[in-house]
């Protein structure tokens, strides 16, 4: 009967084999141009965190902080991204750190169920000077024995070389 021989016909069962396996190439592959866009993306995010904390921790820098951190990452227009930007500056150091995280809509991935990549970023520089040379010069000259200058003098210069000793 016509059933039966449907039923032991061999040919064409290569052609839906091969269309599985050229179906499941696409998947993989375009997976991997999402992940290639993903890793750009985040590697230019991080890069720019990097520079931009480098740049505020410069203990030679008059600018802002928090306003050099965030001129960096929105001159690489990603300033949208950015989720916080912490400073603290002590007499001989200066520390930056810095978060950001883009979110990446995929375009063949989300044929498996994953819409979005997520992609976060952070970085930390500090840079500090060490072994600080503080230098008291003191006026004895005669016109100090005025008015208790030269008392007052003495007073303001132990003082200040206590807290000196004590931090």
């Amino acid at each position: 009967s016509a059933s039966r021989r449907f039923g032991r016909e061999e040919e064409g069962s290569m052609v839906v084999f091969a269309m599985f396996i050229f179906i499941g190439m696409l998947i993989v592959g375009g997976m991997s141009v999402d992940l290639m866009r993903f890793e750009t993306n985040r590697a230019r995010l991080q890069a720019t965190l990097d520079r931009a904390v480098l740049a505020a921790a410069d203990l030679d820098q008059t600018g802002d902080c928090q306003t050099v951190v965030e001129d960096y990452v929105d001159r690489a227009q990603l300033g949208d991204n950015l989720t916080s930007v912490n400073c603290v500056e002590t007499i001989n150091s200066r520390m930056a750190e810095a978060t950001a995280g883009i979110e990446l809509d995929t375009f063949f991935m989300d044929l498996v169920g994953v819409d979005t990549l997520e992609a976060p970023g952070a970085s930390t520089a500090m840079e500090a000077v060490s072994d600080i040379e503080i230098v008291l010069v003191l006026d004895v000259s005669g016109s100090m024995l005025q008015n208790n200058r030269l008392v007052n003098l003495r007073a303001a210069a132990s003082d200040f070389v206590q807290t000196v000793l004590a931090n």
